[in-house]
């Protein structure tokens, strides 16, 4: 498969109430989106809107992590609005992200796909402080072979999340009930001159080319703060 056949992906990240998560992944998986990843997390409200004694309090949430190629993520959107009636204030948010390479698709083709950058000149040279952030999505536990290949090919380390996740190899059920498997999520942010190096190292070492084992994607980061090691070093 030439890389311009290949459909640009996209990311729809969608923040509800704690139990509304298996409703939103079911509706986007519906109306075509290759699979989502659910997280948790809390929310917070606007001061007096949800508040016990005068103290503020912090609500739970789950952010929903969707994979859709550019020719269904306006149906897949649409879809998460309507069932979750977005439109009616408190009732949760949603937003869409490009992305840039992605792998572990393999019933799209065994490799790396990669769609252009929005940089202007990217490939005449890349900037100095300028990042990328490569989100790896494996099987619970897998994590550390993740964090291990990143450091391998230059990375310094990753966060790890914890969540479940549902996808088009994962049918399983209990009772007519869908069962979502634990997952591990690693945030990696890495210098965009070897962002590459290290997706391609994660993908290698979790054998993500391999049916069922995960996917990873990388997107640019418009601009960082905190990486105060690095700017010494620069």
């Amino acid at each position: 498969m030439s890389e311009s056949n290949i459909m640009r992906q996209k990311l729809i990240i969608t923040i509800v109430q704690k139990g509304d998560g298996s409703k939103v992944a079911k509706a986007a998986k519906k109306d075509g989106a290759e699979g989502a990843t659910t997280l948790f997390g809390l929310g917070t409200a606007p001061p007096g809107m949800n508040t016990f004694w005068g103290i503020e309090m912090s609500s739970e949430r789950e952010i929903i992590l969707i994979m859709a190629s550019s020719t269904v993520v306006n149906n897949v959107f649409t879809a998460v609005r309507r069932i979750m009636k977005l439109h009616k204030p408190g009732n949760g948010i949603s937003f869409i992200m490009d992305i840039l390479h992605i792998a572990g698709c393999v019933h799209l083709s065994r490799k790396i796909h990669k769609t252009p950058r929005k940089t202007e000149n990217y490939n005449d040279m890349v900037e100095e402080g300028t990042y990328d952030l490569i989100v790896t999505i494996v099987n619970g536990s897998h994590s550390a072979v993740v964090i291990e290949a990143s450091r391998e090919a230059g990375a310094e380390g990753g966060t790890v999340l914890h969540g479940r996740g549902s996808g088009i190899h994962e049918t399983s059920s209990l009772f007519s009930i869908d069962i979502e498997p634990e997952k591990d999520i690693i945030l990696t942010l890495v210098d965009r001159k070897i962002s590459e190096k290290v997706l391609k190292s994660i993908v290698e070492k979790s054998q993500l080319n391999e049916h069922g084992n995960g996917i990873a994607f990388l997107m640019e980061v418009e601009d960082v703060a905190g990486i105060a090691h690095r700017l010494k070093k620069d």
